[in-house]
């Protein structure tokens, strides 16, 4: 009987190239699966971020005994030091060692501009996983930046003091855009006031279009700045949280917009907004910062009732916008 011979060559160079090309071709269809998995799950801990920071106003709410939020920032009389949200909620997500260690400067337990303590320190519940960590130089230790902000509204913030025209404790009463007018009607969070006049804090039971329909919290992009700029310091403040005008956004514009955000309260801070378009100008007196995110088609917003959504770049701006108020009477749905 004839015996079968049996190859024991191994692989011709022919078939090898084709091995490594299904190999290749594999692999090419399995990056994207895998890189959509990582992001989903990113997006995941984002929102877990922004649970602990929604649960934690309301601890917040709770503790104080007053039933309200806090302020989203105030500066001294002397205009150095500011208090933001996000340094009065560090004992309700597990930052009470660094609340306690916040110097206490004249009669603040609050940073200025040029203050040292928080330059430095970055904290990790603030920040999304799916952005880029980034640190800008501003002064001689430079400042970490974060990515989460609280809702103002659908105007925006003034850096006038109260009393001129269409301006309620520095934020815009009403903002002309073209033919479009936006009015204030209230938001969860705004301005303590210029100069420590005028603080304000909006209670929880004052929002009267329910905290299930009322944006409390949401997102923005970590744009950053590493060097001076002929000698001058040169940084965007957008997710810097320990300062007044980075730690807060609008609903003016709809998420991920290609639309400017206005940075005029403070010149020359939109010098690297290559991803997250911005101008030093103001909107009819405003500055303006939309949420932004990294994830693919939407943010995460926290709500006032402490839940957390993924809104879609493409909801419908009256949706979005009547989200943003306290007070507006608007309907609202996200799905």
């Amino acid at each position: 009987m004839k015996k079968l011979s049996s190859r024991n060559d191994g692989f011709t160079l022919v078939e090898l190239l084709v091995v490594i090309a299904i190999i290749g071709i594999l692999i090419g269809l399995l990056l994207p699966a895998v890189q959509a998995a990582r992001e989903a799950a990113r997006r995941m801990q984002c929102a877990n971020n922004l649970k602990q920071c929604s649960l934690g106003m309301l601890n917040y709410v709770e503790t104080t005994g007053a039933g309200k939020l806090p302020c989203a920032s105030y500066c001294s009389q002397d205009t150095q030091h500011y208090v933001t949200w996000a340094r009065q909620l560090l004992p309700f997500i597990e930052q009470t060692p660094l609340y306690d260690g916040i110097p206490e400067i004249w009669r603040h337990a609050g940073v200025g501009a040029n203050d040292t303590y928080f330059c430095g320190k970055r904290i990790k519940t603030y920040c999304c996983p799916s952005d880029a960590e980034h640190f800008y130089k501003d002064n001689v230790n430079g400042w970490c930046l974060h990515n989460y902000v609280v809702c103002i509204g659908k105007t925006g913030a003034s850096n006038w003091s109260p009393g001129q025209p269409q301006i309620i404790n520095g934020w815009r009463e009403q903002i002309q855009y073209g033919s479009r007018v936006v009015r204030y009607k209230e938001a969860p969070f705004r301005n303590g006031g210029y100069q420590g006049k005028g603080y304000y804090c909006q209670k929880l039971a004052n929002i009267k279009d329910g905290t299930s329909n009322t944006m409390m919290m949401s997102e923005l992009l970590q744009v950053s700045k590493g060097d001076d700029i002929n000698g001058a310091a040169q940084a965007d403040e957008r997710g810097n949280l320990w300062y007044t005008w980075g730690c807060m956004y609008s609903a003016f514009f709809t998420p991920n917009t290609s639309e400017m955000d206005y940075l005029g309260c403070i010149k020359g801070r939109a010098t690297n907004a290559e991803y997250a378009p911005a101008t030093d100008g103001t909107l009819d007196g405003a500055s303006i910062i939309s949420a932004r995110s990294s994830h693919s088609g939407g943010v995460n917003v926290a709500m006032c009732d402490g839940s957390v959504r993924f809104v879609a770049d493409v909801v419908n701006l009256d949706v979005w916008a009547a989200a943003s108020t306290a007070k507006g009477n608007e309907s609202v749905n996200f799905d």
